[in-house]
């Protein structure tokens, strides 16, 4: 069984919200969000609902001339407090000029449209399968030439293993891991290749950007001593008009397990390990509209709907996860209501095998309402 499956059903993945400063002294700058929620699972077979507290996310900002920097740690709740702790960024950045900036250390990858690939909370499936909000060690370099923009990146490894129960998984990034069974897989993934283009424009009142990224990867098999190679690839479109919003993101994945007789890896992240195809393709669709603000204390309204599917070759019955959501601001406090629907997807309903060659044929649904109080 999935471990700390009832738990992780109910604890949402963080979103990053920009918070209010607590301090701002030499530099530096203190901030953080606190998180709760209450979620009804209509598939669990008891405790469907249940109110709690998340987790608190701390961070700390650094900056001076062209040099700045950033730590993030979060501390989540499954059973205590603090029984789930990652570090999810640890990095420093030299801004050369307007155009150009080099960072190092523990950052987002330079993959897909930006770091978040949809608005939800929870996010998008891609964040469970390590595409999007992934934080690896390594280097990246960026740079704006007017309406062009490229990012190169090297990352010799993942983003490494924290405090938790699971032997290898109590990671905030989805990464391969070591399996802990005989029908899993047991990859460390090494020298990651990042390449990134992307062009904005705005014509008449739509303002969007469109480009590729690509992901190339070499992975060490420690079951078969073997080595096999991750191959991933994506385009994507942001679009702005009027209030409406959208980004759209279209993909293909490849792994080379180096393990003939298993046609998936194993994959870890918040304490969990499951399966993950191969090969398939996979898609992500964001919308939304921004309301006007038409009260003095609540502000930021708006509805989204964030499709997301992974399309599995091998004769493996596809992934689905769907969100349909709303968001406001009351002062500090931001507000998520999102309702879901999802099928074959391991965090909602499913099992460790969800997103590889399931058995499952339900959809299964999901609502939880989330607060993240920022300082």
């Amino acid at each position: 069984m999935l471990k700390k499956y009832a738990a992780l059903t109910s604890l949402p993945i963080f979103y990053f919200y920009s918070p209010l400063a607590l301090a701002d002294e030499a530099n530096f700058k203190f901030s953080g969000v606190v998180n709760s929620n209450y979620q009804y699972k209509e598939y669990a077979a008891t405790e469907k609902s249940k109110a709690k507290f998340n987790d608190l996310t701390l961070y700390l900002n650094y900056q001076k001339d062209q040099w700045s920097g950033a730590v993030t740690a979060r501390c989540y709740q499954f059973d205590e407090l603090c029984d789930f702790t990652v570090l999810s960024d640890a990095y420093f950045s030299y801004q050369f000029d307007p155009s150009k900036l080099l960072t190092v250390g523990l950052q987002p990858i330079p993959f897909g449209a930006d770091t978040y690939w949809d608005s939800s909370y929870y996010e998008s499936m891609m964040y469970t399968l390590g595409m999007q909000d992934t934080h690896n060690l390594g280097f990246r370099y960026d740079q704006q030439i007017q309406q062009h923009a490229l990012s190169i990146g090297y990352f010799p490894s993942d983003g490494g293993n924290y405090i938790g129960t699971s032997p290898d998984a109590s990671r905030y990034s989805a990464n391969f891991v070591k399996g802990s069974s005989l029908d899993t897989t047991s990859i460390k993934e090494q020298h990651m290749l990042f390449g990134k283009y992307s062009y904005q424009h705005k014509h008449a009142d739509l303002d969007y950007k469109v480009g590729s990224s690509l992901w190339y990867s070499q992975l060490d098999n420690q079951n078969t001593h073997k080595t096999g190679s991750r191959l991933n690839g994506n385009i994507f479109a942001k679009t702005t008009k009027d209030r409406f919003d959208s980004t759209l993101t279209f993909g293909y994945q490849q792994i080379d397990n180096a393990q003939d007789d298993l046609n998936y890896a194993t994959f870890g992240s918040f304490d969990s390990e499951y399966n993950l195809a191969n090969k398939a393709y996979y898609y992500v669709a964001d919308l939304g509209y921004r309301i006007p603000d038409q009260f003095q204390t609540l502000t930021g309204f708006r509805p989204y709907v964030v499709l997301s599917g992974l399309i599995k070759k091998d004769n493996m019955p596809n992934s689905y996860r769907n969100i349909a959501g709303l968001a406001f601001d009351y002062k500090q406090l931001r507000v998520n209501a999102e309702y879901m629907w999802a099928k074959n997807d391991a965090f909602i309903g499913g099992d460790m095998n969800a997103f590889a060659d399931s058995q499952d044929t339900d959809w299964k649904q999901l609502f939880y309402l989330n607060f993240a109080f920022n300082f």
